[in-house]
């Protein structure tokens, strides 16, 4: 990605007492975002977390997704799009609620 990109970073939390269905995640709450966001991002990731940093631990995050835009004016015009159908979808998967934090990118090798 390149520098000045923004990114938003949606991370679910882990834990023996954390719901998280990924199978409904990837089937159906990715069309949902996919719909929402067809036009408005450059690129995006899920990753579903496998592993702390000690061998064998909990990984901190059952899944974290990544999504990129070209700024931050294209982030703000694209919220409106996920409020309705891909927030009110997230109860359908998850116990918890997702921490999220929007960064610049600053270097990318």
């Amino acid at each position: 990605m390149k520098k000045g990109y923004i990114k938003a970073s949606i991370l679910f939390q882990g834990g023996e007492d954390e719901i998280f269905d990924m199978d409904y995640f990837l089937d159906k709450h990715v069309s949902l975002m996919n719909k929402a966001l067809e036009n408005s991002i450059k690129h995006f990731t899920i990753e579903k977390g496998i592993s702390g940093g000690a061998p064998g631990s909990m990984a901190p995050y059952i899944a974290i997704v990544e999504i990129y835009f070209s700024g931050m004016e294209m982030l703000n015009n694209t919220l409106p799009l996920l409020v309705n159908d891909v927030v009110s979808d997230i109860k359908n998967f998850t116990s918890g609620r997702p921490l999220i934090q929007i960064s610049e990118i600053r270097y990318n090798a």
